[in-house]
């Protein structure tokens, strides 16, 4: 939900710690600005850092947004948009189960699989928009109204994906996934209210374009290069980015002995 600035003093901030060492710390703030009460601003922000239920998980994110609205008359308002906000998160994560995705022969996972993960693991996002909104009353009931936005995002995505089980263990490929986006949207529209037998009735024209650069999109996939380098209970200490394949051995002893290949 997009922001926008208002004519009355508007003022707010918290500060919260919660569940998953979540601390975060956001700001609301709006004015009029001008002495001739014709200009107001809006500015909001948020910074949190976090975790989820999931052992080194990331739960980020930082934004700021603002606004400036210039309404000369009651006839005509403009306002201009913006913000940029970056994300870090922890991508979803597949737990096998024995019997469906494993030969419960093989043995048994530790206790905790479901809440460990990679390193490797991430999904990091950078957002960025701006634009206006520009609005004019003309006479005999004509009102055009113009909305523009360039928006910018890139992503990326980076994942342990699991394979395949066998007597030597659980096998991973290594997914990343990296995009930048663009789009450009316009809409126009124009409404004319008027009365026609005893009725009111309005009449709305509109012209709307939504445009979308080539997006720069590069995506790898390699499961069958070994990683040189032993997982300890799936944690990954070495530089996985240069690793391709994962591998997690089973045990038939107890969890606590989830033992290193």
């Amino acid at each position: 939900m997009t922001k926008r600035p208002v004519f009355d003093r508007l003022a707010e901030g918290r500060l919260s710690y919660g569940s998953n060492n979540t601390a975060e710390a956001g700001f609301d703030w709006s004015d009029t600005i001008s002495a001739d009460g014709t200009m107001a601003a809006r500015v909001t922000g948020l910074l949190r850092n976090g975790e989820t239920e999931i052992d080194g998980s990331d739960n980020d994110r930082a934004f700021l947004a603002g606004g400036f609205t210039w309404a000369p008359s009651d006839n005509t308002t403009l306002t201009l948009l913006g913000h940029v906000q970056q994300d870090a998160r922890t991508p979803l994560i597949f737990s096998p189960i024995a019997g469906d995705d494993f030969d419960p022969a093989f043995g048994s996972l530790p206790a905790d699989f479901a809440y460990r993960q990679s390193d490797y693991n991430h999904f990091e996002t950078t957002q960025e928009s701006l634009g206006w909104e520009l609005s004019h009353q003309f006479g005999e009931g004509f009102l055009f109204n113009q909305r523009v936005r360039f928006a910018h995002q890139t992503t990326d995505y980076a994942h342990l994906d699991y394979s395949y089980a066998d007597a030597a263990g659980l096998h991973y490929y290594a997914f990343r996934n990296d995009e930048d986006a663009r789009t450009f949207g316009i809409d126009n529209n124009v409404k004319w209210d008027s009365q026609l037998f005893g009725a009111d009735n309005s009449l709305i024209a509109a012209s709307t374009i939504n445009t979308a650069a080539p997006m720069s999109h590069n995506s790898t996939t390699a499961p069958s290069i070994p990683c040189p380098t032993a997982i300890r209970s799936l944690t990954f200490p070495w530089p996985i980015r240069r690793c391709r394949r994962a591998t997690a051995v089973f045990t038939k002893k107890p969890a606590s002995t989830f033992r290193t290949t």
